[in-house]
């Protein structure tokens, strides 16, 4: 579900988090997953921070379902890459 600048700032910067699990990518990156209710559901907020550079990108469970789901094939495709050599 594509949101515009109002939505994604709206939901990025609203909402209380449910739960929030960070991620340090090297020295100087941050990737933190924001599990987020307000009031009309549950949604995730993936907040990135790379050199004081922050991006938000939310969204719905359907859309995480679906990130999740590509991030779980690259995992078993490097698994099956390891155990072919």
């Amino acid at each position: 579900m594509g949101y515009g600048i109002v939505e994604i700032a709206r939901r990025a910067l609203t909402g209380k988090v449910v739960k929030k699990t960070d991620v340090m990518l090297g020295k100087y990156m941050t990737i933190s997953l924001r599990l987020k209710t307000n009031g009309d559901g549950l949604y995730v907020v993936m907040a990135c921070r790379a050199a004081a550079n922050y991006q938000y990108y939310p969204m719905d469970l359907r859309e995480f379902q679906a990130l999740t789901d590509a991030m779980l094939a690259t995992k078993a495709a490097i698994e099956s890459s390891k155990n072919s050599d």
